[in-house]
């Protein structure tokens, strides 16, 4: 019934996940995959500039792009479009400038772009000249202009600088050893010198993320009017070192990091708390015996909470900074193994000597589970699925408040949710059997409830009392069938707890009692093995139906009947030895069972 209640519970909970999950709730991950700017400059000291950028779209739909250009006075030009690279129709783009040159490029589509390869183009007009772009050398004039910002790194990033006539080919400018402005990894890939114009084409092998690249160009001062040139001796904006002139650039506009660090701050301590909880609740008495947790790595529980909580603020803090998501997963791992727990051990002492009574349905059959305080962390229980659903749902609500901000973000705080499941999942209390008869309590009610309507025997609930107590430790059912051959006498079903690769599993087993030598016990098959049961003249044999389950015990204890009745069965595929007795033969278990 709770399995059914628990899987009901999980499918209501994805439909409501479904349900709620807008349209903006998309992964988008961005790569640019190309960069060309163009700067078009005018002898009054304007110029010109567009860009071509190139990005890779996965997921989506993305509706906005930012591109962090340097020119503070952007007049855009309204001829902004985006292009899918493999051919179709532009879709024109919604350009805003913001007070620190940041273009912001919104695609005029409801719905936005999705996957693909697409070219981003923008236009605008800017003053060099009035901006200090210029600078006076010994005969010639240098042009100095940053280039746009990327939020990722990009190879093969280009510049063309087109110029008017003059009377002298544009170059880079000659570095020497006490330069300010080396001009790292800059080359020239083309210079066209004409009587209309002259053109220089730049090239850098790679731009890192977030670097503003200065292009530089040397030319004749006669490109320039009297009005716009450059005096020898003016100071300009671009005469200080390429250090300072960077770190004087408008900062992007970026979330503060106290808020990502105050998140990975609290997955942290909140991982932290419940590995050290969960080892303090595992480790208290109860009436069974005393169930002692097992931590996959061997350590003290406040050493692998601290490890556990530090590795998992670090994957979010370091994931983000690094833009690494491998770093990220190799810390998530490491703060899951340090949760992690193998199945705990529960110590007992051996059972001392008792008595097999019957008892009433009321006494044997009514739970009286009393609930635990590591219930809560146990994903197997009611509370604990409950517990991890409520903070599988603050993780997903942090998720999506992060996911405008930044998708990778919003990733990262998934991947630290996936940091809290060992709790939950490994080392469950549940997977630990303390009472033998809460355990087999639900399991031996329903087959006590078949067998009486189906089986013409007196069937009663049958527990063992230890001696000195009033409580049952291990709970069966009698069966004593009216007609049965001579010696038999009694048939007993139980549970058996054993654990398999989910956990601790139920696997049902039947008792048959017979007296040594007589019919009884040479009416069943011969591969069937009999052990000294609880008197000395008394035989046992232990068998298990093929699967465990209700069904086929009550089939087994059926066939078992028909073999052990007093009158010859009618049909003769139930004989000794014949295939048709579906029961595991020959499995023995501990001599506890025949006593």
């Amino acid at each position: 019934m709770y399995a059914k209640v628990r899987q009901i519970a999980s499918a209501l909970v994805f439909l409501l996940s479904a349900l709620i999950s807008g349209p903006a709730a998309a992964w988008v991950e961005q790569t640019p995959k190309g960069l060309l700017s163009v700067v078009e400059v005018e002898r009054d000291g304007h110029a010109t500039v567009s860009h071509e950028l190139v990005l890779e779209v996965r997921g989506g739909p993305l509706k906005t792009i930012e591109l962090g250009t340097a020119d503070a006075d952007a007049e855009i030009l309204p001829d902004a479009t985006v292009t899918r690279a493999a051919g179709g129709i532009p879709i024109p783009l919604i350009v805003q400038r913001r007070a620190d040159g940041t273009l912001g490029l919104e695609v005029d589509l409801p719905k936005g772009i999705r996957s693909g390869t697409y070219l981003f183009k923008v236009r605008y007009r800017t003053d060099l000249a009035g901006r200090g772009r210029f600078r006076r050398r010994a005969s010639s004039v240098e042009l100095g202009w940053v280039g746009p910002r990327l939020d990722a790194g990009v190879d093969g990033v280009r510049a063309i600088v087109r110029l008017p006539a003059s009377d002298m080919t544009p170059r880079l400018p000659a570095v020497d050893r006490d330069d300010p402005d080396p001009g790292f990894g800059v080359m020239v890939s083309a210079v066209h010198h004409t009587p209309q114009g002259d053109e220089i084409e730049l090239v850098r092998s790679h731009v890192a993320r977030n670097e503003p690249v200065l292009w530089r160009v040397e030319a004749s001062p006669s490109i320039l009017d009297a009005a716009s040139a450059p005096s020898s001796g003016a100071a300009s904006a671009d005469t200080a070192p390429l250090p300072q002139r960077l770190a004087e650039l408008p900062p992007r506009a970026r979330e503060p990091s106290w808020r990502w660090l105050a998140i990975a701050l609290g997955f942290g301590l909140i991982l932290a708390a419940l590995v050290l909880l969960k080892d303090r609740l595992q480790r208290r008495a109860d009436d069974a015996g005393r169930v002692l947790p097992r931590p996959l790595v061997p350590a003290p529980a406040w050493c692998r909470a601290v490890l556990a909580g530090g590795a998992a603020g670090a994957a979010l803090v370091l994931g983000s900074e690094l833009e690494e998501p491998l770093v990220a997963a190799a810390l998530v791992l490491v703060a899951m193994a340090f949760a992690s727990a193998r199945p705990p051990r529960v110590e007992r002492a051996p059972r001392g000597p008792g008595r097999w009574l019957s008892l009433r349905d009321e006494d044997a059959f009514v739970s009286r589970a009393r609930p635990t305080a590591s219930a809560y962390l146990d994903s197997g229980t009611l509370r604990g699925a409950a517990l991890l659903a409520l903070l599988l749902a603050a993780v997903v609500a942090l998720a999506l408040g992060e996911l405008h901000r930044s998708p990778y973000r919003a990733l990262l705080v998934a991947l630290g949710g996936a940091a809290l499941m060992p709790v939950f999942f490994t080392g469950r209390a549940s997977d630990a059997v303390r009472d033998r008869v809460s355990f087999s309590r639900r399991f031996m009610r329903d087959l006590s409830r078949a067998l009486r309507a189906r089986v013409r025997a007196k069937t009663v609930a049958w527990g063992r009392v230890p001696d000195g107590s009033n409580d049952p430790d291990e709970l069966r059912v009698l069966i004593q069938p009216k007609d049965a051959l001579h010696g038999l006498v009694a048939l007993e079903t139980g549970l058996d707890a054993q654990r398999g690769l989910g956990g601790v599993v139920g696997v049902p087993f039947v008792i048959v009692r017979a007296k040594e030598g007589s019919p009884a016990q040479a009416a069943l098959p011969r591969g069937v093995i009999w052990a000294r049961g609880r008197k000395p003249d008394e035989r046992v044999a232990i068998l298990s139906p093929k699967l465990p389950t209700v069904a086929l015990t009550l089939a087994l204890v059926d066939k078992l009947l028909l073999l052990l009745a007093g009158q010859p069965p009618s049909s003769r595929r139930i004989s000794s030895g014949n295939p048709a007795f579906t029961a595991k033969l020959g499995t023995v278990r501990s001599p506890a069972h025949a006593t």
